[in-house]
Protein backbone atom coordinates (compact mmCIF):
# COMPACT_ATOMS: atom_id res chain seq x y z
CA UNK A 1 0.00 0.00 0.00
CA UNK A 2 2.78 2.09 0.50
CA UNK A 3 4.45 1.36 -2.69
CA UNK A 4 1.44 2.27 -4.52
CA UNK A 5 1.51 5.73 -2.67
CA UNK A 6 4.90 6.42 -3.32
CA UNK A 7 4.32 4.85 -7.15
CA UNK A 8 1.53 7.78 -7.31
CA UNK A 9 3.04 10.59 -5.97
CA UNK A 10 6.47 9.96 -8.16
CA UNK A 11 4.38 9.80 -11.29
CA UNK A 12 2.28 12.87 -10.33
CA UNK A 13 5.58 15.01 -9.99
CA UNK A 14 7.26 13.54 -13.17
CA UNK A 15 3.56 14.67 -14.83
CA UNK A 16 2.97 17.90 -12.85
CA UNK A 17 5.62 18.86 -11.55
CA UNK A 18 7.39 20.17 -7.69
CA UNK A 19 5.89 22.72 -5.81
CA UNK A 20 8.26 24.99 -6.94
CA UNK A 21 7.11 24.28 -10.60
CA UNK A 22 4.06 24.58 -9.93
CA UNK A 23 4.34 27.86 -8.26
CA UNK A 24 6.33 29.24 -11.06
CA UNK A 25 3.10 28.79 -13.43
CA UNK A 26 0.71 30.31 -11.24
CA UNK A 27 3.06 33.17 -10.86
CA UNK A 28 4.02 33.02 -14.83
CA UNK A 29 0.22 32.57 -15.41
CA UNK A 30 -1.46 35.93 -12.82
CA UNK A 31 1.24 38.27 -14.20
CA UNK A 32 0.13 37.15 -17.63
CA UNK A 33 -3.10 37.72 -16.81
CA UNK A 34 -2.43 41.39 -15.48
CA UNK A 35 -0.75 42.03 -18.64
CA UNK A 36 -3.98 41.27 -20.58
CA UNK A 37 -6.03 43.74 -18.15
CA UNK A 38 -3.65 46.58 -18.54
CA UNK A 39 -3.44 45.91 -22.39
CA UNK A 40 -7.31 46.42 -22.64
CA UNK A 41 -7.10 49.03 -19.99
CA UNK A 42 -4.85 50.94 -22.05
CA UNK A 43 -6.63 50.39 -25.32
CA UNK A 44 -10.18 51.03 -23.66
CA UNK A 45 -8.24 54.90 -22.89
CA UNK A 46 -6.74 55.22 -26.50
CA UNK A 47 -10.66 54.38 -27.61
CA UNK A 48 -12.41 57.04 -25.37
CA UNK A 49 -9.76 59.53 -26.63
CA UNK A 50 -9.86 58.78 -30.39
CA UNK A 51 -13.43 59.58 -29.56
CA UNK A 52 -13.24 62.59 -27.43
CA UNK A 53 -10.60 63.65 -30.55
CA UNK A 54 -13.13 63.10 -33.25
CA UNK A 55 -16.07 64.88 -31.57
CA UNK A 56 -13.71 67.77 -31.04
CA UNK A 57 -12.83 67.89 -34.50
CA UNK A 58 -17.02 67.41 -35.64
CA UNK A 59 -17.63 69.87 -33.20
CA UNK A 60 -14.83 72.74 -34.95
CA UNK A 61 -16.33 71.71 -38.02
CA UNK A 62 -19.23 72.51 -37.30
CA UNK A 63 -18.04 75.90 -35.99
CA UNK A 64 -16.54 76.82 -39.07
CA UNK A 65 -19.51 75.96 -40.72
CA UNK A 66 -22.01 78.13 -38.99
CA UNK A 67 -19.36 80.99 -38.66
CA UNK A 68 -18.66 80.86 -42.08
CA UNK A 69 -22.94 80.71 -42.97
CA UNK A 70 -22.96 83.34 -40.41
CA UNK A 71 -20.66 85.65 -42.97
CA UNK A 72 -22.15 84.56 -45.94
CA UNK A 73 -25.61 86.07 -44.31
CA UNK A 74 -24.03 89.21 -43.39
CA UNK A 75 -22.62 89.27 -46.79
CA UNK A 76 -25.94 89.32 -48.39
CA UNK A 77 -27.62 91.47 -46.42
CA UNK A 78 -25.12 94.13 -46.70
CA UNK A 79 -25.16 93.47 -50.45
CA UNK A 80 -29.22 94.38 -50.06
CA UNK A 81 -28.63 97.27 -48.01
CA UNK A 82 -26.31 98.90 -50.55
CA UNK A 83 -28.39 98.00 -53.57
CA UNK A 84 -31.75 99.51 -51.33
CA UNK A 85 -29.68 102.53 -50.64
CA UNK A 86 -28.73 102.69 -54.46
CA UNK A 87 -32.21 102.45 -55.60
CA UNK A 88 -33.45 104.70 -52.79
CA UNK A 89 -30.84 107.66 -54.33
CA UNK A 90 -31.73 107.24 -57.64
CA UNK A 91 -35.20 107.69 -57.46
CA UNK A 92 -34.69 110.68 -55.37
CA UNK A 93 -32.60 111.60 -57.86
CA UNK A 94 -35.00 110.53 -60.74
CA UNK A 95 -37.84 113.42 -58.41
CA UNK A 96 -34.94 116.07 -58.30
CA UNK A 97 -34.46 116.10 -62.07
Amino acid sequence: MLHTLLEHQQNRFITEGGIREQMTRVRIAYRSNQNNQNNQNNQSNQNNQNNQSNLNNQNNQNNRSNLSNQSNLSNQNNQNNRSNLSNQNNQSNQKLQ
